[in-house]
């Protein structure tokens, strides 16, 4: 990061910080901070909902239109095609 001259990093995870790792993590950042880097651990379903707040109505639009090509595109399996269909269909 530093070579790069990057001072700002996200991580965005699934499920958050394991209990176990989370004092080891918390002064991971804080050291960091004291050096100019701004680390910062978000979860993603928090992440999401921020993001499409921001987004505003035609950028959530936007978003779940590019999720359904990204999945055609890539032709994911049938049952997650489904499923995002399904889902959908319930908003």
């Amino acid at each position: 990061m530093r070579e790069k001259r990057v001072s700002e990093l996200l991580f965005v995870v699934q499920g958050g910080v394991e209990p176990e790792h989370e004092a080891e993590v918390l002064a991971t950042l804080d050291r960091e901070f004291t050096t100019g880097q701004n680390v910062y651990v978000c979860e993603f379903n928090h992440f999401l909902e921020v993001c499409l707040v921001l987004f505003a109505e035609p950028g959530r639009r936007d978003f779940l239109e590019e999720i359904g090509r990204t999945l055609d595109g890539t032709h994911a399996d049938l049952r997650h095609r489904e499923a995002w269909r399904d889902l959908l269909a319930r908003i």
